[in-house]
């Protein structure tokens, strides 16, 4: 059985590794003003996160009412994988923040 600790620990790891910045909304929010927060806030997308960090991969995230889309913005090819753009990480913060996230992927270093 599982202590409140390890629980918490379990809640935390998947936030830090998982959740995005609700900048990702911005577009949604600034159509309504009523639910715009003063500071930014986390968020978790279930299988938005799905895709890998390229540092400089070309994205945009697109919010609606109903739904929230990764739109690749470069020439993208049958059987090439998608990537995101978690933004200027070095090695260490992909591997302490995002477990997922190959530090070998990040060119920026």
């Amino acid at each position: 059985m599982m202590c409140l600790r390890d629980i918490f620990c379990w809640a935390y790891t998947l936030i830090a590794s998982r959740a995005f910045t609700s900048r990702v909304l911005d577009a949604y929010l600034s159509n309504h003003p009523s639910l715009k927060q003063e500071e930014e806030f986390q968020i978790m997308l279930p299988l938005v996160d799905f895709s890998n960090h390229k540092p400089l991969a070309k994205i945009e995230w697109q919010a609606e009412a109903t739904e929230i889309r990764l739109k690749v913005v470069e020439p993208t090819f049958t059987g090439e994988e998608v990537h995101n753009n978690y933004g200027p990480l070095n090695n260490q913060q992909c591997r302490c923040h995002s477990p997922g996230i190959s530090s070998l992927a990040n060119i920026q270093q």
